[in-house]
């Protein structure tokens, strides 16, 4: 959200880009999400139904890399001299697309651990993420205004980097792949209780 929503300010006030420049500019993340979302859903499937990787491994491999990679680039773009506007497009077209591969990590792990309550499990994940979306636009108004500069900017993808490099370790140190015992416990004759 803050990476989408504040991208138009953050190539105005940074790098004085125009509003038509800045509309093309803004669109390429889009585009980035569509591909690098769906190549690599197809990717994390071929390599576990290929054994090269176990359903654990591969889904915080693609987390871990998406959210790393993504957050090294959205701090790497407020350090690019202003002349080098392209490079920090770049920047953050390749972070937004690799942001997205986490959504067929962390959201189909739901299902592998936990079919019968994965609905449950989602809305509690949705309304806790939810709570981050909306103090985002509080915290980063706080900070970035019409004037913002660079230092500004460098406060809030510093905060989001935060935020990824935590989520990271408690997905790499508390991820499973395989159906919990709690969940397999309310199965009735191998029937799942939600279908």
């Amino acid at each position: 959200m803050v990476t989408l929503a504040g991208l138009p300010l953050f190539y105005k006030n940074v790098f004085h880009i125009d509003i038509k420049t800045n509309s093309l500019y803004n669109a390429m993340p889009v585009v980035a999400i569509l591909v690098l979302g769906n190549s690599s859903a197809f990717a994390r499937d071929k390599i576990i139904t290929s054994n090269l990787l176990s359903v654990a491994t591969t889904r915080k491999l693609f987390y871990t890399v998406s959210m790393l990679g993504s957050s090294i680039l959205f701090l790497a773009s407020t350090y690019v001299n202003q002349d080098e506007a392209l490079l920090t497009v770049i920047f953050m077209t390749l972070a937004n697309g690799l942001l997205e591969m986490n959504r067929a990590s962390i959201n189909i792990n739901l299902a592998d651990i936990a079919p019968n309550f994965c609905r449950i499990i989602y809305g509690i994940q949705l309304t806790i993420a939810t709570c981050g979306y909306l103090l985002q636009p509080i915290l980063s108004g706080y900070l970035r205004n019409e004037t913002a500069g660079r230092f500004e900017y460098r406060i809030v993808y510093g905060m989001c980097v935060g935020i990824a490099v935590l989520a990271s370790y408690v997905f790499l140190i508390f991820g499973k792949g395989e159906q919990l015992e709690w969940d397999k416990a309310l199965e009735i004759e191998d029937e799942p209780l939600i279908e």
